[in-house]
């Protein structure tokens, strides 16, 4: 249930006119149209703009992979290409109903969830995967539900050492390495 979703500040666009989620194909049509503009001239910048951070980096959780077909979007979905400031995480009960496109997956599978690239299945990286039950998913996103980000340049708010009296030390994810 993805219900919980909607209360983070997030799914919605810089003037709260659009929000960021979709159950139809009409409704993917719909809030994929201006984001595949905005990669598309990310796109169309090409190397001039290697060293920027894009900004706002697009996540995209797709729950049902069937809502990106025939949607131009996907292509830059797919790409797993830095620049363009997107990252896709697709949800699908195996690989199978995954696109041929996707390299890396992970697997959620508890105490036995994986990561691996899709041509070197046998060299997997192991981890636990945690749970929150939705009540608490709901309750997290209504509390940030007040947070406004500036839609452009939002990357130079977040911090770049961990809150103090965190006992998580900092970390970087990079979307072309496992």
């Amino acid at each position: 249930d993805w219900q919980w979703l909607r209360w983070l500040p997030h799914t919605f666009n810089g003037n709260r006119t659009l929000r960021y989620l979709a159950c139809t194909p009409y409704e993917a049509t719909a809030v994929l149209a201006p984001v595949e503009k905005e990669l598309q001239q990310r796109a169309a910048a090409g190397n001039g703009w290697q060293s920027a951070i894009p900004s706002p980096h697009y996540l995209f959780l797709v729950a049902e992979p069937a809502l990106l077909q025939n949607q131009p979007v996907g292509d830059f979905l797919l790409r797993n290409d830095p620049r363009l400031g997107v990252s896709c995480l697709l949800l699908a009960p195996g690989l199978g109903q995954l696109p041929n496109g996707v390299v890396q997956i992970l697997e959620a599978a508890g105490a036995k969830s994986a990561l691996y690239l899709r041509e070197a299945a046998g060299e997997r990286r192991a981890f636990a995967a945690d749970s929150l039950a939705p009540a608490d998913c709901e309750a997290f996103a209504r509390a940030l539900a007040p947070v406004r980000l500036p839609e452009k340049n939002a990357a130079q708010l977040l911090p770049a050492k961990p809150m103090a009296g965190s006992k998580e030390k900092p970390y970087w994810v990079s979307q072309s390495s496992v």
